[in-house]
């Protein structure tokens, strides 16, 4: 679970200057896949005060990672540039990669001036940052481990609120105290690692003197065979994430899965994890050839993929864990290029774990998302024994350290036999979506499976300036929607060997809603947000491109409605996929609480907001 191949540094950071980052690039081809070398786009912006004067010798980053690979396997590629007096910088920007952009103040009276993060930036735009609304100095924390963690010595990882910030890896001194890097504004997360390499605490927050963690928790876990007999020498784990970016569909937000590992189990199928969770996601267990299934606290078992009622309240540590190992295939698979086989191929095995439970007319869903990673051998072969079941989406990403996403179809389960992937097979499509001047935001492709009966996240390709996109796809059908964040597109491609390499795509209208936001006494409400949470009614679309659009309909229009906010005079546009027979809900979220309503087409559409 959440494993790392023998000499990956995960916690690396590289700093790319503009003038050499094609070179570096280069470095890494490898002449067995094609290759497209990255383009760069000159991009200007500003950093400034909260009430306008410029800000000089800060310094500006734009970081990005390699797409699903983030860091596994490469540390993020990070941009700086200095301001000028006049608090103007100017860099050039990767083509086709969303960026994670803050910007430092220099040291001062009082501290620095520090930005928040700012999301989905792309390479040609204009981008004015904004300091918070005062200056802040690095405060030192201390944290003391318990003894119950171990005795170290232990390393804290630190990561910003950045979609696609490096990790930093700070020794954690015998008293506990330390300064923290320094970070953009907002909510800094810090795990605990031993000197192994692996993982104490999952996450926690930095809180100065009172940095500490959750209670620490001994979970005694039982494993048996489908028959209830006792496995011994079994590998289990309790499974935490946490989640880092703004979660908008458009922008991504960053799993990052850490994998509590117990002692393996004796002979009467027993061991125990010890945790210091606020939250622990599930409990999982596998040898070779054999799998649990997932479990939880609450409630407290899964049987068969689907939650079992139980009882509601935290069970005590003295009541085991139960799982119990199925056996089922492993996930393997070989990559080659026509005869070609490609070794020490990276590959990703993302994994969306998702189980139902039914009680009546009602049910729920829980589920966590765990990572697992591997190199191909020299014969392109590749073993993941470990992914856990039962999947709600299996993603994979190659490593194939060419300049082209490369992206198999996601799958909703281990298939019983071997994987093949020939990427001589698999062609680079150029997406192409049509150019009207500015927008709000760079083109986003969602993809998906055409199965109507997939779920999961989407891949999310940046469009260039020019709403363009390359991709290599697996063979096989594919939904894909496309949106500047005024208009969209959206299409089924059937992929296969000979395929038009240029597809272009047809823009038609969103769903608009325009207006002002006023309070009760009809004065303006500036820079309140919209958030669009579901729909209500009944689709009644016809056509493929239809029912897909109304399956997803929840995550793009959150991407959508997530990117309106009132200006200073209470105005706002909200943007949104307005389907037959399905109305988007949702609400506004500011001081003044939450008010709840519909999305509708309406042009001038006062919301007055009373308390």
């Amino acid at each position: 679970m959440a494993r790392s191949s023998p000499g990956v540094n995960r916690a690396a950071t590289t700093v790319v200057r503009y003038r050499d980052h094609v070179q570096r690039l280069l470095a890494l081809l490898v002449c067995c896949v094609p290759t497209l070398a990255a383009q760069e786009v000159a991009t200007i912006g500003t950093f400034s005060t909260p009430d306008g004067a410029p800000i000089a010798n800060a310094t500006v980053t734009f970081a990005t990672s390699p797409p699903d690979v983030f860091d596994l396997f490469a540390p993020p590629r990070l941009v700086e540039a200095t301001t000028d007096a006049a608090g103007k910088w100017k860099v050039k920007l990767r083509q086709g990669a969303a960026h994670s952009a803050w910007a430092l103040g220099p040291a001062g009276e009082g501290g620095r001036w520090r930005s928040a993060v700012r999301e989905g930036v792309v390479a040609g735009n204009v981008v004015e940052m904004v300091a918070e609304k005062e200056r802040t100095a690095a405060k030192p924390i201390r944290f003391v481990p318990t003894p119950e963690l171990g005795s170290g010595p232990f390393t804290l990882e630190v990561r910003s609120p950045a979609l696609h910030g490096p990790a930093h890896r700070l020794p954690l001194p015998a008293d506990g105290t330390l300064a923290l890097p320094e970070l953009p504004a907002g909510r800094a997360v810090l795990r605990l690692l031993r000197a192994d390499g692996s993982v104490a605490v999952g996450w926690f927050w930095p809180l100065g003197e009172r940095t500490q963690t959750a209670p620490v928790r001994r979970c005694a876990v039982r494993v048996t065979d489908e028959a209830g007999k006792p496995v011994a020498g079994v590998h289990v784990a309790a499974c935490v994430s946490a989640f880092l970016g703004v979660g908008n569909v458009f922008h991504g937000s960053r799993t990052i899965d850490s994998c509590l590992q117990a002692p393996l189990t004796d002979a009467d199928g027993m061991t125990t994890v010890v945790a210091a969770e606020h939250h622990l996601s599930g409990f999982v267990a596998w040898t070779a050839d054999r799998h649990a299934r997932v479990a939880r606290r609450h409630p407290q078992a899964i049987v068969d993929g689907e939650l079992q009622p139980g009882t509601q309240d935290l069970p005590g540590d003295e009541v085991p864990i139960q799982l119990i190992l199925r056996r089922g295939p492993v996930l393997a698979g070989r990559i080659a290029n026509g005869t070609q086989p490609l070794a020490g191929i990276g590959v990703v095995a993302d994994v969306q774990v998702v189980c139902r439970w039914t009680d009546g007319g009602s049910s729920a869903t829980t589920g966590f998302h765990t990572t697992h990673t591997a190199r191909t051998d020299a014969d392109g072969r590749f073993v993941l024994p470990d992914v856990v079941r039962p999947i709600g989406s299996l993603r994979l990403a190659f490593d194939n350290r060419d300049d082209v996403r490369t992206l198999s179809l996601p799958r909703a389960a281990v298939p019983n036999e071997p994987l093949s992937f020939d990427l001589a097979t698999w062609p680079v499509l150029t997406l192409r979506f049509p150019a009207a001047g500015p927008t709000p935001t760079a083109t986003r492709f969602l993809l998906w499976p055409a199965d109507p009966e997939h779920e999961g996240s989407p891949v999310v390709l940046v469009g260039e300036r020019s709403g363009r996109a390359k991709v290599r796809l697996e063979p096989g059908a594919w939904f894909l929607f496309a949106t500047d964040g005024e208009r969209h597109a959206a299409q089924i491609l059937d992929v296969r060997s000979g395929i038009s390499p240029e597809i272009d795509l047809q823009a038609a209208a969103l769903g608009e809603m325009s207006g002002h936001l006023l309070d009760g006494a009809g004065k303006p409400l500036p820079g309140v947000g919209f958030v669009c949470n579901g729909t209500r009614g009944t689709n009644t679309a016809t056509t493929a491109v239809g029912r897909l659009l109304a399956r997803h309909v929840s995550p793009i229009n959150a991407g959508l409605v997530g990117l309106a906010q009132s200006d200073g005079q209470g105005a706002y546009t909200v943007r949104f996929l307005d389907l037959p027979g399905l109305v988007p809900v949702g609400y506004v979220n500011g001081a003044l609480g939450a008010l709840e309503f519909d999305f509708r087409q309406a042009v001038d559409r006062d919301i007055v907001w009373r308390k």
